[in-house]
């Protein structure tokens, strides 16, 4: 076996930190997850992370960093690829429907969110 923590990256560069934090609570609450700050790995190594969540999928947890601008998945995620790939998907989403609220409404729109099934609808109206 063979099981050690990895770095993947996420479509996110140069992240506003306030809005990644954000998406990660809306994911976490998304998923069903809860926040932490450690991520472990089969063998019980723990490694320490800003932001983390983690629920039964990611039992050992998953934290996001940020280096060199890249937003980062940080885990143990042997046998968890396409779990993988729907949680990055997932933050992608959250921080898109965040930034491009705050977007718009840094343009004088009012701003409305809601989510439908796994999608999140904005709907921006100027008067």
């Amino acid at each position: 076996m063979i099981s050690h923590i990895s770095l993947i990256r996420v479509k996110i560069k140069n992240p506003n930190m306030n809005l990644l934090r954000e998406a990660v609570k809306n994911l976490a609450m998304e998923i069903g997850a809860e926040l932490v700050n450690e991520v472990v790995d089969y063998y019980g190594r723990k490694v320490k992370v800003d932001l983390g969540i983690k629920n039964d999928v990611f039992h050992r947890g998953v934290g996001i960093t940020v280096q060199n601008g890249e937003v980062k998945l940080i885990g143990d995620f042997y046998g968890y690829r396409q779990h993988v790939e729907q949680l990055q998907l997932g933050l992608v989403k959250h921080y898109t429907a965040l930034a491009t609220a705050v977007t718009l409404r840094n343009m004088g729109y009012q701003v409305q969110s809601s989510k439908v099934k796994n999608s999140i609808y904005i709907k921006a109206i100027a008067w």
